[in-house]
């Protein structure tokens, strides 16, 4: 059985807060996101997380709160997957390569 594939969308805040779903693109690796024993962990698990409380106290409302999927992409595919509406938030933290 496979997981449905979802329908890209596009838009602005506006368009999250209907569907109530902030859908972040992050990079699959320790650092910043990575599942174990079936727990997501990471730096960028943990401010989605913060950015999903924070957004429930803009709202201020109990039945409509706004949700954080986290969606592991490649890291080249990142920026193409934001532009083709996969996600709404690219979590890119960039590598910083040594000049020599």
């Amino acid at each position: 059985m496979a997981l449905p594939v979802p329908v890209p969308e596009f838009g602005d805040y506006d368009s999250m807060q209907k569907r109530r779903l902030v859908r972040f693109l992050v990079p699959y690796n320790k650092p910043f996101y990575f599942m174990d024993r079936g727990h997501q962990l990471g730096g960028t698990y943990e401010f989605g997380i913060a950015f999903e409380h924070f957004l429930n106290k803009k709202i201020k409302s109990k039945s409509l709160r706004m949700r954080v999927a986290f969606i592991p992409t490649p890291r080249d595919e990142l920026v193409s997957g934001l532009l083709e509406g996969k996600g709404d938030i690219d979590y890119f933290a960039p590598v910083v390569a040594d000049a020599e």
